[in-house]
């Protein structure tokens, strides 16, 4: 299990810190202000995937400031043709996942292959360590090096990609920063010229607010994703003291 790294009070022989919050093993908040995570099996370069896909994919880093990168899945085309782009932001409740995660990469390449589209899978910052708004702001940085794509002859996606046709997707979690995308292009806070958007699919996202709806009421206690992890992730998730009305989690506002 790897930890960020510890401040100086938990260095100077005071007792040690104790686990606070403790998100399904995989994220571990400590009293200290410490994260612990669990090392999660990824697919790498190089690695074998359980799909077996003629699609090439590469990393490649959107956010040298932030080390944040994103995966590139770019399917053959006909000379001259050109793919739509999906961009997809995985799901994990802002705490945990990545898009090397197994069933994130194979559901790509199943999208690249299926549909076809050019699929940019994007990593973006994770909580407790980045509270939110921190992954709704990557998406800044994530538009600025697509734009820089979309205008320079020389780029890795300038044969593939119509930039005309970007559609913006994403599940839970990442359908929740597809979403707040929607709405920083709608009002002009996040420019994307010379990208046009074309269109936007939200797969299960995770919203929130302190009134309970009328499923989340009858959600029952032997499910895997239970209302007690639903809150327990935004606890973690959102600003230190911010309820689940904050404008990140409930689109609706209180």
């Amino acid at each position: 299990m790897s930890s960020s790294p510890l401040p100086a009070s938990a260095i100077s022989g005071d007792a040690p810190p104790r686990v606070v919050e403790d998100c399904l093993g995989m994220v571990q908040l400590l009293s200290d202000g410490t994260v612990q995570r669990a090392v999660a099996p990824l697919v790498l370069p190089g690695t074998p995937s359980q799909t077996t896909s003629p699609i090439p994919w590469k990393d490649v880093t959107y956010d040298e400031t932030r080390n944040l990168s994103l995966r590139m899945y770019i399917p053959s085309t006909d000379a001259g043709k050109k793919l739509p782009v999906l961009v997809y932001f995985h799901g994990g409740g802002f705490c945990t996942c990545s898009f090397a995660m197994p069933s994130f990469h194979d559901a790509c390449l199943c999208l690249a292959a299926e549909l076809p589209t050019v699929v940019l899978s994007v990593d973006y910052c994770l909580a407790p360590e980045h509270r939110l708004p921190a992954a709704l702001e990557d998406v800044h940085a994530l538009f600025s090096w697509l734009r820089g794509q979309a205008t320079a002859s020389d780029r890795c996606l300038a044969g593939s990609a119509d930039f005309s046709r970007v559609f913006v997707s994403g599940d839970s979690s990442g359908a929740n920063i597809a979403h707040h995308v929607a709405v920083l292009v709608s009002s002009g806070a996040l420019g994307v010229g010379p990208v046009r958007i074309a269109g936007y699919v939200l797969l299960g996202p995770y919203f929130g607010g302190e009134r309970r709806t009328a499923s989340e009421a009858a959600c029952p206690p032997d499910v895997f994703l239970t209302l007690a992890l639903y809150d327990q992730m935004w606890r973690l998730a959102l600003p230190a003291g911010a309820r689940r009305d904050h404008p990140a989690a409930n689109p609706f506002g209180p």
